[in-house]
């Protein structure tokens, strides 16, 4: 398992807003004129929808396909935000192509102090996005097991720790039941703020 903090919402360097504060605020005067790009029923869309609930924003929400194409069209003007790991475009932030208006986490980040997080901002919205291995239910234990163990030696490995939090990713391991619980835990508060969004 391997937790990531560092979700936020990124915009051209030319852009009119100045942090994520400026954005609602115009979502909210200009209901559904900014588009937003991401990918329907993925993550970022439920970080999009959780923000709209929470801040009466109404944003143009366009199925846009993967980070990289959510990138291509953001950069070519196709789009005017997108929400993504900032670990991920962090050539761009720091080429000056992008600009960074604020993080969904709930502390300011250690990769990137400068950006304001949304609490700080007046936005009640923290997210954290968590990636996990699985595989088919009809693995031996024997296989399952092995993969764990290597898994959690790796979560403990200080270079490893070190690589990961320059992408703002943060290595803690969890045993499969421990997995299976936040997962769950996930799919209910997604489906709660789906039903809230319909």
């Amino acid at each position: 398992m391997q937790l990531t903090m560092v979700n936020g919402v990124v915009v051209r360097a030319d852009s009119e807003y100045e942090d994520a504060k400026d954005l609602i605020e115009d979502a909210v005067e200009n209901p559904e004129e900014i588009n937003i790009g991401t990918s329907v029923g993925a993550f970022t869309h439920f970080q999009l929808l959780d923000i709209q609930e929470k801040t009466d924003a109404k944003f143009n929400l366009v199925d846009a396909g993967d980070f990289s194409e959510r990138n291509a069209a953001l950069l070519g003007g196709q789009l005017d935000v997108i929400p993504i790991q900032l670990g991920l475009v962090n050539d761009y932030l720091e080429s000056g192509d992008m600009k960074a208006l604020g993080v969904l986490s709930e502390e300011r980040l250690e990769y990137f102090p400068e950006v304001p997080t949304f609490k700080e901002l007046g936005i009640d919205s923290t997210f954290e996005k968590f990636f996990f291995m699985g595989f088919p239910p009809e693995t031996p234990d024997d296989i399952v097991n092995t993969f764990t163990q290597a898994v959690e030696k790796a979560t403990k490995n200080e270079e490893y720790i070190e690589k990961a939090k320059g992408y703002g990713m943060e290595p803690e391991y969890m045993n499969p039941e421990e997995a299976e619980n936040l997962m769950e835990e996930r799919q209910q508060l997604y489906t709660e703020i789906n039903k809230s969004n319909e």
